[in-house]
């Protein structure tokens, strides 16, 4: 994949990926920046080498941004609670 393959996923400022970690026991968001650094990218290869294709920079989400997000499904809403 080159660069006039990719997708621009911010075209329509329509996709977003959200991720947390969270405390298993306490059931809280595990926050600590001075443990644990984000990082998302895709990755592509040839079943015997990977290379990094595309990164994406990453951030706290606003409260804005958290409204942007469509409820979960009912059936998964007890993964979220």
């Amino acid at each position: 994949m080159n660069e006039s393959d990719a997708i621009d996923m911010n075209e329509h400022n329509s996709t977003m990926i959200a991720f947390q970690m969270r405390d298993y026991h306490k059931k809280t968001v595990f926050e600590a920046p001075d443990l644990a650094e984000w990082k998302a990218f895709i990755t592509g290869g040839d079943g015997t080498t990977v290379k990094t294709e595309h990164r994406f920079g990453v951030h706290t989400c606003t409260a804005e941004e958290w409204k942007r997000f469509y409820e979960p499904m009912e059936s998964n809403k007890q993964m979220f609670d």
